[in-house]
């Protein structure tokens, strides 16, 4: 199974066009998710911590899902920093609901900026295949809001490294 993991995948090689095109729209998602979130609560952050990690956790997202070099440390990348997305929100004080409806409304920043010429049958695995990652994102951002938790009871070492290798053993 490992050798299945380390190998290049044919689909998201396939789609290496797909990677491109959605790699260099990184800033117009940005863009359009601060659109999407020009309202409380994220109106009272400053423009630092409105960007937070996005654009480095979009990076590592299509890095962990769509480009020619998927691995192992792409995904432990984005879980890592999703994680630290939500520990910043819980210290800036925003609810685990706005963090939800964050990575709701990232998804719809993404889709808006998948270009319709990239939108080929052979692009739908990707597609599948990022939205997967984005859930696990949340679900690592969310660990990340309650990390006190998780420590206080012993738990937050191991709880992003079962979060990749569940994501692994999905593959």
């Amino acid at each position: 199974m490992n050798e299945r993991r380390n190998q290049k995948d044919p689909m998201t090689h396939s789609n290496a066009e797909f990677f491109a095109r959605l790699d260099a729209n990184v800033p117009k998602i940005v863009t359009e998710f601060q659109r999407l979130t020009s309202v409380p609560p994220w109106t009272s952050l400053t423009e630092v911590e409105w960007r937070d990690h996005l654009p480095p956790l979009l990076h590592a997202l299509f890095d962990s899902t769509v480009s020619s070099t998927v691995s192992p440390e792409a995904r432990e990348k984005s879980v890592s920093l999703a994680a630290a997305h939500g520990e910043i929100r819980r210290k800036q004080e925003m609810s685990a609901e706005s963090l939800l409806t964050e990575y709701y409304l990232l998804r719809n920043a993404m889709w808006n900026h998948i270009d319709k010429d990239v939108r080929t049958p052979d692009a739908v695995s990707s597609i599948i295949r990022l939205d997967a990652a984005v859930s696990i994102a949340t679900l690592a951002s969310l660990a990340g809001y309650h990390r006190d938790e998780y420590e206080q009871v012993g738990l937050w070492p191991g709880v992003l490294t079962n979060m990749v290798k569940q994501w692994e053993a999905s593959l």
